[in-house]
């Protein structure tokens, strides 16, 4: 890779995440066992790593599909402005969704889409976050949580600053931002 490892500081190691993952993979199952179907709605970019590894654990008959919601400008802050980037194709009508996200920071997004969700009258409506920051957002409460945010700008496994880093296996941030 080309990045200066020094600059980067490790919060979670690539072992904690793949423990957390089990086991909230097992936490997922034994919730939605009795259910025909789950429909996981994987909000891209930044969760994709993260909804991966999860749904190769699950042991259920799943659906699955991607939204694309956006709130950051192009200088990786920020902008208060809220674009739907990519529209779901599958019908949520009846359905238990199942939203897999990568992290609640300031609660924006996840409020805008959770009542985009409601109003397409699904069964039910959860979330899965590999991290959260800070308490939850109005009409939001996280069922599933990776783990508990540091208030700074976390960089690796889905996560980006100015879409780079996404790749790297372990979450930290730059000492330099």
């Amino acid at each position: 890779m080309n990045y200066n490892q020094n600059d980067i500081k490790t919060v979670f190691s690539e072992e904690q995440i793949q423990q957390r993952v089990n086991e909230i993979s097992v936490e997922i199952e034994e919730t939605y066992q009795s259910k025909p179907v789950l429909t996981l709605l994987v909000v891209m970019k930044g969760a994709f790593l993260f909804a991966s590894d999860l749904i190769k654990k699950l042991n259920l008959n799943v659906r699955i599909e991607f939204i694309e919601v956006s709130s950051y400008g192009e200088r990786g802050t920020l902008s208060g402005q809220l674009s739907l980037r990519k529209e779901p194709d599958l019908d949520f009508a009846n359905q238990h969704i199942l939203i897999i996200e990568d992290i609640i920071d300031t609660g924006q997004t996840a409020e805008f889409l959770q009542k985009y969700l409601e109003e397409k009258h699904p069964a039910s409506i959860e979330w899965c976050l590999l991290l959260q920051k800070h308490e939850e957002p109005e009409g939001v409460k996280p069922k599933f949580v990776g783990f508990r945010a540091p208030d700074k700008f976390l960089i690796g496994y889905g996560l980006d600053y100015k879409e780079r880093y996404r790749n790297l296996p372990f979450i930290g941030y730059l000492e330099s931002l």
